[in-house]
Protein backbone atom coordinates (compact mmCIF):
# COMPACT_ATOMS: atom_id res chain seq x y z
CA UNK A 1 0.00 0.00 0.00
CA UNK A 2 1.40 3.30 -0.93
CA UNK A 3 -0.14 6.63 1.44
CA UNK A 4 0.36 9.89 0.28
CA UNK A 5 -0.72 9.67 -3.45
CA UNK A 6 -3.54 11.69 -5.45
CA UNK A 7 -4.82 8.50 -7.02
CA UNK A 8 -5.26 7.21 -3.63
CA UNK A 9 -8.14 4.78 -3.42
CA UNK A 10 -9.46 6.67 -0.22
CA UNK A 11 -7.80 10.04 -0.77
CA UNK A 12 -4.66 9.14 1.48
CA UNK A 13 -3.81 5.10 0.80
CA UNK A 14 -3.52 3.48 -2.76
CA UNK A 15 -3.35 -0.35 -2.69
CA UNK A 16 -0.99 -1.29 -5.34
CA UNK A 17 -1.90 -5.35 -5.06
CA UNK A 18 -4.70 -6.92 -3.24
CA UNK A 19 -3.45 -9.01 -0.30
CA UNK A 20 -1.41 -12.50 -1.07
CA UNK A 21 1.84 -14.01 -0.65
CA UNK A 22 3.96 -11.90 -1.97
CA UNK A 23 5.04 -13.31 -5.52
CA UNK A 24 8.40 -12.19 -8.04
CA UNK A 25 6.51 -9.28 -9.64
CA UNK A 26 5.56 -7.80 -6.64
CA UNK A 27 9.31 -7.53 -5.31
CA UNK A 28 9.89 -5.36 -8.45
CA UNK A 29 7.01 -3.53 -7.93
CA UNK A 30 8.41 -3.03 -4.61
CA UNK A 31 11.90 -2.27 -5.72
CA UNK A 32 10.84 -0.10 -8.27
CA UNK A 33 8.85 1.86 -5.95
CA UNK A 34 12.30 3.48 -4.61
CA UNK A 35 12.98 5.05 -7.93
CA UNK A 36 9.14 6.14 -8.83
CA UNK A 37 7.86 9.72 -9.33
CA UNK A 38 5.27 11.32 -7.97
CA UNK A 39 2.59 14.33 -8.56
CA UNK A 40 1.73 14.89 -5.31
CA UNK A 41 -0.38 17.90 -4.44
CA UNK A 42 0.69 17.80 -0.71
CA UNK A 43 4.19 16.72 0.81
CA UNK A 44 3.62 13.27 2.66
CA UNK A 45 0.11 11.48 3.98
CA UNK A 46 -1.81 11.00 6.60
CA UNK A 47 0.09 8.04 8.50
CA UNK A 48 -2.71 6.76 11.09
CA UNK A 49 -5.13 7.09 8.54
CA UNK A 50 -3.03 4.59 6.21
CA UNK A 51 -2.58 2.65 8.95
CA UNK A 52 -6.07 2.30 9.73
CA UNK A 53 -6.74 1.48 6.15
CA UNK A 54 -4.51 -0.77 6.24
CA UNK A 55 -5.60 -2.79 9.48
CA UNK A 56 -9.23 -2.81 7.89
CA UNK A 57 -7.84 -4.23 4.78
CA UNK A 58 -6.14 -7.07 6.44
CA UNK A 59 -9.35 -7.65 8.53
CA UNK A 60 -11.63 -8.15 5.68
CA UNK A 61 -8.63 -10.14 3.71
CA UNK A 62 -8.01 -12.68 7.10
CA UNK A 63 -11.11 -11.76 9.13
CA UNK A 64 -10.62 -13.10 12.67
CA UNK A 65 -8.40 -15.75 11.72
CA UNK A 66 -5.41 -16.60 13.37
CA UNK A 67 -2.42 -15.61 10.71
CA UNK A 68 0.37 -14.01 11.87
CA UNK A 69 -0.81 -10.24 10.72
CA UNK A 70 2.67 -7.82 10.43
CA UNK A 71 2.12 -4.84 9.10
CA UNK A 72 5.99 -2.58 7.98
CA UNK A 73 5.23 1.40 7.58
CA UNK A 74 8.22 3.22 6.12
CA UNK A 75 7.75 7.09 6.52
CA UNK A 76 9.47 10.37 6.86
CA UNK A 77 6.63 11.79 9.05
CA UNK A 78 6.32 15.24 6.71
CA UNK A 79 2.16 13.88 5.91
CA UNK A 80 -0.03 16.18 7.95
CA UNK A 81 -2.29 14.39 10.04
CA UNK A 82 -6.30 14.73 10.54
CA UNK A 83 -5.99 12.44 13.48
CA UNK A 84 -5.90 13.43 16.99
CA UNK A 85 -4.62 11.82 20.18
CA UNK A 86 -7.36 11.07 21.09
CA UNK A 87 -8.23 8.98 17.45
CA UNK A 88 -5.30 7.33 18.40
CA UNK A 89 -7.30 4.73 21.23
CA UNK A 90 -9.58 2.95 18.96
CA UNK A 91 -6.57 2.92 16.71
CA UNK A 92 -4.58 1.03 19.02
CA UNK A 93 -7.74 -1.23 19.86
CA UNK A 94 -7.79 -2.26 16.55
CA UNK A 95 -4.19 -3.28 16.38
CA UNK A 96 -4.87 -5.13 19.53
CA UNK A 97 -7.87 -6.80 18.61
CA UNK A 98 -6.96 -8.18 15.36
CA UNK A 99 -3.34 -9.21 16.49
CA UNK A 100 -1.71 -6.91 14.15
CA UNK A 101 1.91 -6.65 14.88
CA UNK A 102 3.18 -3.19 13.25
CA UNK A 103 6.87 -2.53 12.46
CA UNK A 104 7.51 1.39 12.20
CA UNK A 105 10.70 2.60 10.40
CA UNK A 106 10.95 6.16 9.98
CA UNK A 107 13.35 7.30 7.56
CA UNK A 108 15.39 10.86 8.04
CA UNK A 109 13.32 11.53 11.08
CA UNK A 110 13.02 10.05 15.03
CA UNK A 111 17.32 9.18 14.15
CA UNK A 112 17.57 9.19 18.37
CA UNK A 113 14.82 7.18 19.34
CA UNK A 114 15.41 4.74 22.09
CA UNK A 115 13.35 2.03 21.37
CA UNK A 116 13.91 0.78 25.04
CA UNK A 117 12.26 4.12 26.70
CA UNK A 118 10.16 4.86 23.80
CA UNK A 119 11.67 8.66 23.76
CA UNK A 120 14.04 10.62 21.81
CA UNK A 121 17.12 11.50 23.03
CA UNK A 122 17.64 15.31 22.91
CA UNK A 123 16.63 15.32 19.00
CA UNK A 124 15.16 18.70 18.03
CA UNK A 125 12.85 17.85 14.37
CA UNK A 126 13.08 20.75 11.96
CA UNK A 127 9.78 20.37 10.71
CA UNK A 128 6.70 20.80 13.15
CA UNK A 129 4.69 17.74 11.31
CA UNK A 130 7.49 15.28 11.91
CA UNK A 131 7.71 16.14 15.46
CA UNK A 132 4.04 15.69 15.79
CA UNK A 133 3.69 12.72 14.16
CA UNK A 134 7.02 10.95 16.04
CA UNK A 135 5.01 12.22 19.05
CA UNK A 136 1.74 10.65 18.21
CA UNK A 137 3.79 7.79 17.11
CA UNK A 138 4.94 7.08 20.43
CA UNK A 139 2.04 7.49 22.07
CA UNK A 140 0.26 5.04 19.74
CA UNK A 141 3.65 2.45 20.78
CA UNK A 142 2.45 3.48 24.49
CA UNK A 143 -0.92 2.23 24.05
CA UNK A 144 0.31 -1.12 22.10
CA UNK A 145 3.52 -2.01 22.90
CA UNK A 146 3.23 -5.15 22.75
CA UNK A 147 1.96 -5.07 19.30
CA UNK A 148 3.97 -1.88 17.87
CA UNK A 149 7.86 -1.65 17.31
CA UNK A 150 9.89 1.67 16.38
CA UNK A 151 12.89 1.11 14.45
CA UNK A 152 14.78 4.33 13.72
CA UNK A 153 16.00 3.22 9.76
CA UNK A 154 20.04 3.25 11.02
CA UNK A 155 18.83 0.77 13.46
CA UNK A 156 16.62 -1.16 11.10
CA UNK A 157 19.43 -1.35 8.48
CA UNK A 158 21.42 -2.77 10.86
CA UNK A 159 19.38 -6.08 11.92
CA UNK A 160 18.56 -6.72 8.31
CA UNK A 161 22.58 -6.80 7.98
CA UNK A 162 22.40 -8.94 10.63
CA UNK A 163 20.21 -11.24 10.09
CA UNK A 164 21.43 -11.44 6.32
CA UNK A 165 24.52 -13.56 7.23
CA UNK A 166 24.12 -17.36 6.30
CA UNK A 167 26.88 -19.13 8.31
CA UNK A 168 27.50 -22.85 7.77
CA UNK A 169 29.70 -25.34 9.00
CA UNK A 170 31.27 -26.59 5.95
CA UNK A 171 30.35 -30.60 4.85
CA UNK A 172 33.13 -32.44 3.07
CA UNK A 173 31.30 -34.61 0.17
CA UNK A 174 34.48 -36.89 0.01
CA UNK A 175 36.89 -37.56 2.81
CA UNK A 176 39.82 -40.00 1.81
CA UNK A 177 43.67 -40.71 1.00
CA UNK A 178 44.73 -39.33 -2.34
CA UNK A 179 47.64 -41.33 -3.87
CA UNK A 180 50.12 -39.65 -6.19
CA UNK A 181 52.66 -42.53 -6.52
CA UNK A 182 53.42 -45.94 -4.40
CA UNK A 183 53.86 -44.28 -1.16
CA UNK A 184 53.49 -40.80 -2.20
CA UNK A 185 49.99 -40.15 -0.99
CA UNK A 186 48.09 -37.39 1.06
CA UNK A 187 44.57 -37.11 2.92
CA UNK A 188 41.60 -34.74 0.87
CA UNK A 189 38.71 -33.53 1.75
CA UNK A 190 36.31 -32.24 -0.95
CA UNK A 191 33.98 -29.54 -0.36
CA UNK A 192 30.59 -29.00 -2.73
CA UNK A 193 30.91 -25.56 -2.27
CA UNK A 194 33.22 -22.22 -0.66
CA UNK A 195 32.06 -18.96 0.45
CA UNK A 196 33.75 -16.35 -1.75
Amino acid sequence: MLFGDNDSDDGNSLLLQQLAKPSIEFVRKVEQLSHARFDNSANGGDIFSALNYAANNLESHCGRKKYNKRLFLFTNGTGESAYTSRELAPLARKLKELEIKLNIIPIDFMVSYDPETNELEGEMLLDKIQESNAQMLMRLKAMAQDHIQIFPASLAIELYRRFRKKDTNPVSRYKGTLEFAPGLEIEVNAYKAIRR
